[in-house]
C-alpha cells in the first residue's frame, strides 16, 4: 500500500498491543508518520474506521456468489466508485483523478461513443494508413521467401496496428505500422503495364504448364 500511494502523516490506531511494539513504534518513527491512538474502549472515538468496518461487514453478507476474496474485490470496487454523499466524488476520483471503469458505464449513451486509442507509444507525426489502401506488408513466412507482399487496409486495431488483407492469399494480418509501407498510387500507363505484365506471367506460366505436361507424357 505504501508503496503505490505512499507514506500517510498520521496514522489513527486502537489500542491493541501489536500497534502499540517496538517493531511499529520504530518503523512510525523512521517514515516520519505521527501514530494517534483512541480512548480505549470507545470505538466512537474512531468513528469513521468502525463505520467502515461496518459497511464492509453488511455488504460481505449481501453477496452470495464467489468466495471470499472475490466478494471482497466486489466490495471494494463498489465502494471505490461510489460517489460520496459531502464531495459529490468517488474514492477513486480523489485519490486518482480519474473515474474507474465498471459494467454500469456500458448502459450510459455518453460513454457508448468510439473514441481513438491512445498510448505512450504514439508520438506527433505518426504515419496513418486509411481503410482500402494499398500497402506493402512485412511477411514473416520463412528466410527464403519474399520479404514484402502487397495487403489491403481492412480495419484499424489501435493507434499503431492494422489489420490487413493480403492480396495473393486473402489472408488476413495484424500488422504495426512500422510493418506496413504505403504504396503510391500508380498513374494511369503504369496500371496498363502491371496489368499487361499480370497478364503475361499469367500466360507464361500457363504455357511452361503444358510444356511440362507434354515432356512427361513424351
Amino acid at each position: 500500500m505504501f508503496a503505490t500511494f505512499g507514506t500517510p502523516k498520521s496514522i489513527v490506531l486502537d489500542n491493541d498491543t501489536s500497534f502499540k511494539s517496538a517493531e511499529m513504534a520504530a518503523f512510525t518513527k523512521k517514515n516520519g508518520i505521527k501514530h494517534i491512538f483512541i480512548a480505549p474502549y470507545h470505538p466512537a472515538a474512531n468513528g469513521q474506521a468502525e463505520r467502515a468496518v461496518q459497511t464492509t461487514k453488511r455488504n460481505l453478507k449481501i453477496l452470495v456468489e464467489g468466495n471470499w476474496e472475490e466478494k471482497v474485490s466486489k466490495f471494494l470496487l463498489k465502494q471505490h466508485t461510489t460517489p460520496s454523499t459531502t464531495t459529490g466524488l468517488t474514492p477513486a476520483e480523489i485519490m486518482m483523478n480519474r473515474k474507474l471503469h465498471t459494467p454500469l458505464d456500458l448502459i450510459k449513451p455518453e460513454n457508448n461513443t468510439k473514441k481513438e486509442p491512445t498510448t505512450t507509444e504514439t508520438p506527433v507525426g505518426t504515419r496513418k494508413l486509411k481503410i482500402n489502401e494499398r500497402v506493402r506488408m512485412r511477411v514473416y513466412h520463412g528466410k527464403s521467401g519474399p520479404k514484402w507482399a502487397r495487403a489491403i487496409v481492412i480495419k484499424k486495431t489501435g493507434p499503431l496496428s492494422y489489420e490487413v488483407r493480403e492480396e495473393e492469399t486473402g489472408i488476413i494480418h495484424n500488422r504495426h505500422i512500422n510493418q506496413l509501407i504505403k504504396i503510391k498510387p500508380e498513374s494511369a500507363a503504369e496500371q496498363k503495364t502491371t496489368t499487361k505484365t499480370r497478364i503475361l506471367t499469367k500466360k507464361e506460366n500457363r504455357e511452361n504448364h503444358y510444356t511440362l505436361r507434354s515432356k512427361a507424357h513424351n
